[in-house]
């Protein structure tokens, strides 16, 4: 009978170790998964964040060659006024 005792201490012994591998591997893994994809989300974060910044930055330059582009029109239209209106007579 004792031995019948031996064997199922040793085989729950066993059992127990086995299941506390399996744990401590299983846990790993989820760490790495994780880790894993904590990398990927940020990595897709700094894709979303470079793309919008460049869109901004570059509705920032066409607003400013807009403005420049008016600037030169309403430069030109007040020469061609100047230059049309008639001169002073000496």
């Amino acid at each position: 009978m004792s031995e019948y005792y031996a064997t199922a201490a040793l085989l729950l012994t066993v059992v127990t170790l086995l299941s506390g591998l399996l744990n401590a591997f299983m846990l790993f893994r989820q760490q790495a998964i994780l880790a894993t994809m904590k990398k990927e989300m940020a990595e897709l974060e700094l894709r979303i964040l470079f793309r919008l910044n460049d869109t901004h930055i570059r509705a920032d330059l066409c607003n400013e060659r807009h403005q420049n582009t008016l600037d030169s029109i309403e430069f030109l239209d007040k020469a061609i006024v100047r230059l049309s209106s008639p001169k002073p007579a000496l």
